[in-house]
């Protein structure tokens, strides 16, 4: 080994500035340089796309795989272009705007720079009161800035980005990938109308429409058309926030499906809204089984895997205050006001669905009891 002695001081320090920071090390931003960052990148973009929607209560979002390897997302908003260029190019521009009710959290600050620095070109298309505004950029720089490109219709925001090659180890994306990824936002978020259209390869291109409820996201999760769906909404100060659930029993029985969401993300491990769906459950299904006789006074509680048996179910809420996470990964949700909530509004809700299809409900609980 040698021992010469190597100083490290100011002048050893390199300093970044800009979206330089973001090409030097990409992965921090968007994870890989890989499939799943080249997916990351995309998603971003849609999701403020999404989220920029919500704000004016809805609307319809495009989003589309070009023929020569570009993602464009096209969104139906208002927007100032030189605000929204940086948004683009100044990192520091993307923060401190503060949060609306429920939006998709997903899309995180200053990704947009990100979309921007790892690209080898983006174009911006601002249409706003009359005015079609152009800008373009090449590998986060700009090289056209904002211009007045004529007249033009409505308001809506279009951007569009090809992967820089230099970075990511594959531009090519996945159809399947990003076409569930909005499918799902579509369910969460009914306001949202979102067009999913792939131009790559021969033919025609093939185009997808998304959009829906809940009930629509457990027909989905069971692969068929379903009468017999529970669904319901409620807000509820005390999270503060809004929930939904639906749910409905398979016929055949089968492995419970527990899917759950907070603000759009969804939380694989858990947490306090899954807490409050089983509780609730767990509630109506004993309360309706002792007034009807079908369980006796004193009789153990339901275990939960007769409970939940051929079970699918949706649980998402959207939260106005701050989202806690539980674990190292982030997908449990910790806010302990959301149980409580949960829990009444399922067992009020499920009770009722009880009451009023006795038929069905006495074969369902009594299914559970036999075992």
């Amino acid at each position: 080994m040698s021992t010469e002695n190597h100083a490290y001081d100011a002048s050893a320090i390199q300093v970044l500035e800009g979206l330089d920071a973001i090409r030097k090390r990409p992965g921090m931003y968007v994870g890989s340089t890989g499939e799943r960052g080249l997916h990351h990148l995309a998603s971003q973009l849609a999701c403020h796309a999404m989220n920029g929607v919500l704000a004016e209560g809805g609307g319809r979002v495009d989003v589309t795989l070009l023929s020569d390897g570009g993602f464009r997302v096209r969104s139906e908003m208002s927007a100032d272009p030189v605000e929204f260029s940086m948004l683009l190019t100044d990192f520091s521009f993307c923060f401190g705007t503060g949060a609306r009710r429920g939006e998709i959290m997903l899309a995180t600050p200053g990704m947009l720079c990100a979309v921007n620095a790892l690209s080898a070109r983006t174009e911006l298309e601002v249409r706003q009161d009359g005015i079609r505004w152009e800008a373009g950029y090449a590998r986060g720089r700009t090289v056209k800035p904002v211009t007045d490109a004529g007249a033009a219709e409505g308001s809506s925001v279009t951007v569009a980005f090809w992967p820089d090659p230099e970075v990511f180890d594959t531009t090519q994306f996945s159809q399947q990938v990003l076409a569930d990824a909005y499918r799902q936002l579509a369910f969460l978020y009914r306001e949202l109308s979102v067009t999913f259209t792939d131009e790559r390869g021969p033919g025609e291109p093939r185009a997808l429409g998304f959009g829906g409820d809940l009930r629509g996201f457990v027909a989905h999760l069971d692969g068929e058309e379903s009468p017999d769906v529970i669904g319901f909404g409620c807000d509820d100060p005390r999270m503060p926030g809004e929930l939904e659930v639906a749910l409905r029993w398979r016929p055949g029985g089968g492995e419970a499906r527990e899917w759950s969401f907070a603000n759009g993300f969804r939380t694989e491990g858990g947490g306090t809204h899954v807490e409050g769906l089983r509780r609730g459950l767990r509630a109506a299904v004993s309360s309706y089984g002792s007034r009807r006789e079908l369980r006796t006074a004193g009789a153990p509680e339901i275990a939960w895997d007769r409970i939940s048996d051929g079970l699918t179910a949706v649980v998402s809420v959207k939260l106005d205050d701050h989202l806690s996470f539980e674990g190292a990964i982030r997908d449990k949700l910790g806010n302990p006001a959301v149980a409580p909530c949960v829990e009444e509004a399922v067992r009020d809700h499920v009770t009722a669905w009880l009451e009023t299809h006795p038929a069905e409900a006495d074969a369902l609980v009594g299914r559970m009891l036999l075992g």
